[in-house]
């Protein structure tokens, strides 16, 4: 069977297999109908972008579809959620031969973008990825030693160091420990400081913590549990952090740290105000001239928090809290209405290149009596 139109080479050919449009200027179109339907729930169309499936629902709206990519090479499906806007959408070749998919609820969407790196690459609504599932979520590093380190100089020695890479910017939360033992001779001020720092060479203001053995006291060994911790904001990657100590005074006698801890936790995110460890330009440094020592002493001494500090404190933290939260939604909004404006586009492109396979819809065959 040979179906003949006015242009060249037949519309239909029926050879062992269905040709339509198979020959010579014919553009294949095919349609199906549903029983005494006059809208087409099925229609196959090739164009000069290559070959296009429409499928409609009972009411003859376009619900699905995949077509050849009108860009270039790779395909493209879609699926509606209702008549007029998109519920999922795959882009085969969004650009430079990397995928896209998109997923748009009625208020949250959510978009797999290839051709994007890092948080960008996908895009999901708040709350839709829980701690455990995340890349950027708390981890840690941890190093330990029960053998004393020399404590005999009041240059700083390391007692204890680790690394730790984190996958993006945010804290560290350092946590040492390390028992102090004091050889003390009496008559002499014993002086020593303890304390965590991101430098191998110098400690933060905060991190000199004294362990002292006056000189009045009896000859002997004293122990001294000493505890520091600090809280250091840190780029993504390796990040080197070290438990310290010194002598504070050149006459103080050798020290050992013994049964020594450092743990490094990282946070990804803050949920409150955060003051971090920084470094003092100072170098103020206890002369021995007392029995206990006076760097500490040179610090401006203030009255302790009052309970209206407490609750300005906690209203700051809570604000820096939301301001935090409205500032990646805000982000994020933007990202997918960037996205939600592409998808549009390239729906625009995907359409304008159909048109020129497009017509309007034939009535459905009739079928006569006898035939």
């Amino acid at each position: 069977l040979v179906a003949v139109t006015a242009g060249s080479g037949p519309a239909a050919l029926l050879n062992g297999r269905v040709d339509i449009g198979a020959n010579g200027s014919n553009t294949g179109d095919l349609r199906i109908f549903a029983s005494a339907s006059v809208d087409e729930q099925l229609r196959a169309r090739g164009t000069s972008s290559g070959g296009y499936l429409d499928l409609y629902d009972e009411a003859g709206n376009l619900e699905a579809g995949f077509e050849a990519d009108s860009s270039g090479t790779g395909g493209y499906a879609y699926v509606y959620r209702s008549a007029t806007s998109l519920g999922f959408t795959v882009d085969g070749n969004a650009g430079a031969n990397e995928p896209r998919v998109t997923i748009s609820g009625s208020t949250r969407s959510a978009v797999f973008d290839m051709a994007d790196s890092g948080n960008d690459s996908v895009l999901l609504p708040s709350s839709a990825v829980s701690s455990q599932e995340c890349f950027d979520e708390p981890g840690v590093a941890s190093d330990a030693n029960s053998n004393g380190v020399a404590i005999a100089s009041t240059t700083l020695s390391i007692i204890l160091s680790r690394t730790i890479t984190v996958p993006t910017a945010g804290y560290v939360l350092v946590l040492g420990t390390t028992q102090l033992e004091i050889s003390h001779l009496t008559g002499t001020n014993d002086l020593y400081n303890i304390g965590v720092s991101d430098s191998s060479a110098a400690l933060p203001a905060n991190q000199d913590l004294f362990s002292t053995v006056i000189a009045a006291l009896p000859t002997g060994t004293y122990e001294k549990v000493v505890s520091p911790h600090g809280l250091f904001v840190v780029p993504a990657g390796a990040n080197t952090f070290y438990l310290l100590g010194q002598q504070t005074t050149e006459s103080s006698d050798d020290a050992a740290a013994f049964d020594s801890q450092l743990t490094l936790v990282f946070f990804p995110t803050a949920y409150g105000t955060v003051v971090g460890t920084f470094f003092n330009g100072g170098d103020e440094q206890d002369d021995g001239s007392s029995g206990a020592p006076d760097r500490e002493r040179a610090a401006s001494i203030c009255q302790p928090l009052s309970d209206e500090a407490v609750a300005a404190e906690r209203a700051e933290s809570i604000a820096a809290n939301q301001a935090r939260m409205q500032r990646e939604l805000d982000e994020m909004k933007l990202q997918v209405e960037a996205l939600q404006k592409q998808l549009a586009e390239t729906m625009a492109a995907q359409q304008a290149a159909a048109q020129e396979a497009r017509g309007p819809k034939p009535a459905p065959p009739v079928i006569e009596e006898g035939a």
